[in-house]
């Protein structure tokens, strides 16, 4: 005969097995449900916040055009009013204005006469060749720059009977640097101090030059690292060679200064910024 309690028993402890069976599907369930909401609340949030975004950068312009318009009506006011003094007065002042005893001075000079005054017409190659050039990191050689105007330091400083300061005839310079320096290394050697030298390759560049120096720093980076990439190359070359069309040695109106006298090691192995003619 069979027992109630025990068979009461197993039937419980199958009920429990099948509900433990059940629990993992109702957790997958719950966590769904979870997951739902969470993409629910992430879509309305982020809908949300790009309109906030959006209405603060509104009020920014706007608040940024209302200044705008402020500081330009006050512009136009300052500029009719001082129009409106200048035809009222045809009279040129004698005594030119005299500087504040303290702080900076903005001055109007368009009553005062000017000195010896005369026009100068010049082209755009005139400018660039005689300094008036930027050329770097951030600013490239002009593509219509022109060197034709460069000249051998040598053979110019013999013709305007310059001393020499150069290493070999390789040295090139527009004539306007030759006639700067000539005039600086004069007035040095008045105070006692010479023996400046210029040295091949530090004066002007071409651009095929600058290319030449540029590549075979390239290629050192490259041996040193093959692992890089041809950008991090690039990056890690332009730390020592400037890239071609980047360097004042581009414009023919650089050059690096170096010591030299014969016999005299001391001096020419020393690092400039420590010699008295550095200093």
């Amino acid at each position: 005969m069979k027992n109630p309690q025990k068979a009461g028993v197993n039937h419980m402890s199958n009920n429990s097995l099948n509900k433990k069976r059940k629990d993992p599907m109702g957790a997958l369930i719950v966590l769904a449900v979870l997951m739902a909401v969470l993409v629910a609340v992430c879509v309305i949030g982020g809908g949300w916040l790009k309109d906030y975004r959006a209405d603060v950068l509104q009020e920014k312009r706007a608040a940024a055009q209302a200044r705008n318009e402020e500081k330009q009506a006050e512009y136009d006011q300052a500029v009719d009013q001082y129009m409106d003094d200048l035809s009222q007065s045809n009279e040129v002042n004698v005594d030119w204005p005299q500087p504040a005893p303290t702080g900076w001075d903005i001055v109007d000079l368009t009553n005062y006469p000017l000195e010896a005054p005369g026009t100068v017409t010049v082209n755009r190659a005139d400018v660039m060749n005689n300094g008036l050039l930027l050329v770097n990191e951030w600013h490239s050689r002009p593509e219509d720059f022109d060197d034709s105007g460069v000249v051998g330091v040598s053979g110019y400083a013999r013709s305007m009977q310059i001393d020499s300061f150069w290493e070999n005839s390789t040295c090139k310079l527009f004539p306007v640097a030759i006639d700067a320096l000539a005039a600086c290394l004069k007035d040095a050697e008045a105070v006692g101090l010479k023996n400046f030298v210029l040295q091949a390759g530090d004066t002007y560049r071409s651009y095929e030059d600058q290319y030449a120096r540029f590549q075979k720093e390239v290629d050192r980076q490259r041996s040193n690292h093959p692992s890089y990439s041809d950008e991090k190359i690039i990056e890690r070359a332009k730390r020592t060679v400037n890239y071609p069309g980047t360097s004042e040695y581009n414009t023919g109106l650089a050059f690096r200064l170096y010591l030299y006298e014969k016999d005299n090691a001391a001096l020419n192995s020393a690092d400039f910024y420590e010699t008295a003619q550095g200093k």
